[in-house]
């Protein structure tokens, strides 16, 4: 009896492809607990056939149309700086919010109330900020350098009246949140 070249190592790899369709079984179940069967039934997860006739149609996709490698590293590296800076903005707005409050503790006034309010305008403006980039990359703006625009524009926007709402809505709750937690 011949034996077959590998035999350790393709026992190994399908011991290892076991372990992972029964890891990734196990998931599926913990992801669809509690929907019903007609849900589950749409779900490309369980239905193999829908699956593929998604994959084949490529409905949902839009396609990047890149026609060099040059496009293609631009785009990366537009990406990694677009992470960089987003972050940048987000501790920048921070330590303006905090110097904000310090300047308030320091003429004496009621530097707690700042910082609640300033807390309230920081979330409502992340909040606000992060919805329009998804639903300006949901609708596929994002392919075009005037999609990007737009989306940054936008969620600038509606970022800075969310600051606004959230800081107004923060000192109109302020004196009933502080009787709450009895504060002095």
């Amino acid at each position: 009896m011949k034996k077959r070249p590998g035999g350790d190592a393709a026992k190994k790899v399908k011991a290892a492809f076991d372990a992972m369709n029964k890891h990734f079984s196990h998931e599926l179940q913990l992801a669809n607990r509690g929907r019903n069967d007609k849900h589950r039934a749409r779900d490309p997860l369980n239905n193999h056939q829908r699956a593929m006739n998604i994959a084949r149609s490529s409905r949902h996709i839009k396609r990047l149309e890149l026609s060099s490698d040059i496009e293609a590293r631009a785009i990366g590296q537009f990406s990694k700086a677009a992470k960089v800076i987003g972050k940048g903005i987000i501790v920048l707005d921070l330590g303006v919010r905090a110097y904000d409050v310090n300047n308030v503790r320091e003429a004496g006034g009621d530097w707690e109330r700042a910082a609640f309010v300033e807390s309230f305008g920081f979330a409502a403006s992340i909040g606000a900020g992060s919805l329009g980039i998804a639903i300006g990359a949901a609708t596929f703006l994002a392919m075009t350098p005037v999609g990007w625009v737009a989306i940054i524009v936008t969620a600038a926007g509606a970022s800075l009246l969310a600051n606004d709402a959230g800081k107004e809505f923060g000192n109109s709750i302020y004196d009933d949140v502080k009787k709450i937690m009895s504060f002095k």
